[in-house]
């Protein structure tokens, strides 16, 4: 599970900021304990909500996170791994550093990188199995000699591995390549990591029907959209001598008649399109994490996939969910119980210096009170600095000659 992760100079954060999982007391009951060794336990929040304006850096957070992930297991996307803080006047021209805290069979990690559009310049792992720190790599391209691996903690050909690595590329990502025992296991959980985006590919219906199951069926016709069943067609249904001509695709049923996906309501391909990722984390004990939760999706649906990863009855793995929202009615109580913990709030504002992300916590919330009244009111920032009717008479002065 992850437990912390950090990020400075990237996109449009310039400072470090930091995201918790780790519950606090303004925690209500949902968090999951996490047995660490030797015999200490966490307490871990399965779910964590990000909200803020338009343009305060939300996405960019989540992007953060996937871009670490990515650097972890040696893949980039999205044209590039080096997105400098670049705002106004301001342009950065250090590197980006990425850092997080997890626990991956039991034992606590800490691993972190910093780098730029030509090298790695800094790079570390350390691990707590005994409850005490072990250093089992540090990284310094300033260093006539950038390795080193002080205690002997990491085992194996360290000069191969070193010998091997680039310039530009995580020394992590290497030793996951190589299957190396100790850093492998790191990586698999890094690679474990599912970003969703509020865009959905094309050719949904075949990606769907790659990977459907029976439990998506279920969820999809209990989710009241006037779904009473679904068909599917896989390359190999109708195989005559191995070969189809037939495309996998997914079709609703609607009292019984197969409808095409494109006639279906945004709203009904959004449910079906987060689906397959919500099973998979649920799963694997993997960390989702969705840019717009609410994207063209009922309030109610989107509540119930928060659920999904709060119920220990569900969520078994321990999977966690990370997403950014403008839905502030999940900030409020839902059928009289909170949807989401005080702790695991956090909001994102932006000024001249960049992002700033900082939890609800910090507000000091009392229990009882109103979060989704005290969001819109301003109590806790992050939201649009606007009075009602203040475009309107925007306009109103501009019909009138008024700049």
């Amino acid at each position: 599970m992850l437990l912390r992760f950090g990020v400075e100079n990237f996109r449009s954060i310039r400072d470090r900021q930091e995201l918790s999982f780790v519950a606090t007391a303004y925690n209500e009951g949902s968090a999951f304990e996490l047995p660490v060794a030797p015999d200490d336990t966490l307490r871990i929040s399965p779910v964590a909500a990000i909200y803020g304006a338009n343009a305060s850096g939300k996405s960019n957070v989540l992007r953060a996170l996937w871009r670490f992930a990515e650097l972890a297991v040696g893949r980039w996307r999205d044209g590039g791994p080096y997105e400098p803080f670049g705002f106004g006047d301001h342009q950065l021209v250090e590197p980006t550093v990425f850092d997080a805290e997890f626990v991956v069979n039991e034992v606590r990690y800490r691993y972190g990188v910093a780098y730029d559009a030509e090298r790695i310049h800094r790079e570390w792992l350390y691990a707590y199995p005994h409850g005490r720190r072990q250093v089992w790599f540090t990284r310094d391209a300033a260093r006539s000699q950038p390795f080193q691996f002080p205690g002997e903690y990491l085992k194996g050909a360290k000069t191969t591995l070193r010998d091997f690595v680039r310039d530009d590329a995580p020394f992590l990502s290497l030793g996951a390549a190589l299957q190396h025992p100790q850093l492998s296991p790191i990586t698999a959980k890094f690679d474990q990591l599912i970003p969703v985006g509020p865009e959905m590919p094309r050719r949904l219906g075949e990606v769907l029907a790659r990977r459907w199951d029976e439990r998506m069926t279920d969820l999809v016709r209990n989710a009241d959209m006037g779904v009473d069943g679904v068909e599917i067609t896989r390359m190999d249904d109708n195989a005559a001598g191995g070969l189809s001509l037939t495309k996998p695709g997914v079709r609703l049923l609607h009292s019984g008649q197969p409808a095409p996906l494109y006639g279906e309501s945004q709203g009904t391909l959004r449910w079906l399109y987060l689906l397959r990722p919500v099973l998979d984390a649920l799963d694997n004990g993997a960390l989702l994490v969705v840019d717009e939760l609410d994207y063209s999706l009922h309030p109610t649906l989107a509540a119930e996939i928060i659920r999904m990863f709060r119920n220990r009855r569900v969520n078994t793995g321990r999977a966690q969910l990370l997403f950014s929202s403008h839905d502030v009615s999940m900030l409020g109580l839902q059928l009289g119980s909170r949807l989401l913990d005080r702790d695991q709030i956090w909001f994102t504002e932006k000024d001249a210096d960049g992002t700033d992300l900082y939890c609800l916590r910090e507000a000091r919330p009392r229990k009882e009170e109103n979060i989704q009244l005290g969001y819109l009111a301003g109590r806790y920032g992050a939201r649009p600095d606007l009075s009602p009717g203040e475009l309107g008479d925007v306009l109103t002065l501009a019909a009138n000659g008024v700049a």
